[in-house]
């Protein structure tokens, strides 16, 4: 809605002081004529939020789900037929495994519990976070585990070649995590915020690693180098499609922070992995 405001100089007239100067009553007298008008901008599209629509929350949930299923699809061919595993499952990685899975459960959880029983969804955010801060400090070890082994035991990612190079990505990915689930939880009281950076820890920070066993593991997808790339974009514009379709706009953090993600780890792939500063810097992590 655009204000027009309309003011009339006689009016500002009956106003000077007696005490004005000659000079300012004759610029006030010169101005008697005219009018003052000041057209306000259209600020009504701020009145627009992104308020959840009573189906929304169904999306982050599926986006879960999804999540899961494809985790179990990446991960499973290599436990269910062995025959290309380069060693047996370690404590370690049960570990891992064990906490990776439950935090995508726990994130399904709180994606319904955030819809129907918010009280109970903010109560299990301590839980959240303990697995959490177990899933960033178990992906760390295993990550150093392959590097100071030289390979990983699945046998589904390429190490060998270049063991230091490769820790590169699943480090970023550990520390993306960290980031954006800290962030999820600072803006925990602005929920179109903390959704998205959570669904973003989701699809930026843990689907890199399923996507590469994923397209490392079947022979078909193995020398389809744009496929691991184009998954990624995948999960990682979700968001911005639901944001589109549900609103009719973007949210910034479903397109900025998630357009942040993606040149991070490009940068990562194409720059970081192959140098020697940072071979010197696995070197050091990993002695």
């Amino acid at each position: 809605m655009k204000f027009r405001v309309v003011v009339a100089s006689q009016m500002a007239a009956l106003a000077i002081p007696a005490q004005l100067t000659a000079n300012e009553q004759k610029i006030e007298s010169s101005q008697r004529s005219d009018f003052i008008v000041l057209d306000a901008p259209d600020i009504s599209h701020t009145s627009k939020s992104f308020k959840s629509p009573a189906t929304e929350g169904w999306f982050y949930t599926w986006m879960g789900v999804f999540a899961f299923l494809f985790c179990v699809a990446a991960f499973g061919p290599s436990i269910v037929h062995p025959e290309r595993r380069l060693g047996p499952i370690t404590p370690l990685v049960a570990a891992h495994g064990i906490v990776f899975f439950a935090w995508l459960l726990l994130f399904v959880a709180q994606t319904i519990l955030a819809s129907t029983n918010p009280a109970v969804h903010r109560r299990m955010g301590l839980w959240s976070a303990i697995l959490a801060a177990a899933l960033v400090l178990l992906g760390y070890q295993t990550t150093i585990a392959i590097g100071r082994r030289g390979y990983d035991l699945s046998g589904d990612v390429g190490v060998r070649s270049d063991p230091l190079a490769a820790i590169a990505f699943p480090l970023l990915d550990v520390f993306m995590f960290a980031v954006l689930f800290l962030a999820a939880y600072f803006y925990r009281h602005r929920s179109a915020i903390h959704k998205r950076l959570m669904l973003l820890a989701v699809t930026g920070a843990l689907m890199p690693s399923p996507v590469a066993h994923l397209t490392g593991h079947f022979a078909f997808l193995r020398d389809k180098g744009f496929l691991t790339p184009l998954m990624l974009a995948i999960f990682l514009a979700a968001g911005a499609v639901h944001d589109r379709i549900t609103f009719r706009r973007i949210h910034p953090v479903s397109l900025w922070i998630a357009l942040a993600i993606f040149v991070v780890e490009k940068l990562c792939f194409a720059v970081v992995m192959p140098s020697a500063a940072w071979h010197a810097f696995a070197a050091w992590l990993i002695r």
